[in-house]
């Protein structure tokens, strides 16, 4: 018999006009920017690592689920109000750029190794007081 193919690991599906997408549960890396998507399933990817979803139609509020891998999110170029997600011990790379983000979640100052976040170009009024005691925020 012919060898099983390994699970998939790596999903790029950039510019594809897609509207849905339903990953595999042993994603590490997905990317899928410019498309129509206007919303991911991504709970229960516990391997997840990159997330890209940049130039969507993601709207409103945007709660991820709890994704312990994940270290670099870009959910840019939407029409995000605000975005919810569970503290991740290795998230280091957020960007949220040119949202309509009124505020930012509380629980980045929890995310212990964020070194970068970009979050410009949105509507906030104030940020998160617990972003001051990220020692690797730059």
């Amino acid at each position: 018999l012919p060898a099983l193919p390994k699970p998939l690991r790596a999903l790029d599906v950039e510019n594809c006009s897609l509207q849905h997408l339903q990953p595999t549960q042993f994603l590490e890396t997905l990317a899928a920017a410019r498309n129509k998507l206007k919303g991911v399933d991504v709970g229960g990817l516990q391997k997840l690592k990159y997330l890209d979803l940049r130039q969507n139609d993601l709207q409103g509020v945007l709660t991820l689920p709890s994704l312990p891998a994940l270290a670099e999110l870009f959910l840019g170029h939407n029409q995000l109000k605000q975005f919810d997600l569970k503290p991740s011990p290795v998230l280091a790379t957020i960007e949220v750029s040119s949202n309509t983000l009124q505020k930012l979640p509380e629980s980045l100052g929890r995310c212990i190794n964020l070194r970068a976040l970009d979050a410009s170009n949105n509507d906030l009024a104030e940020l998160p007081c617990s972003l001051g005691t990220l020692p690797k925020l730059q």
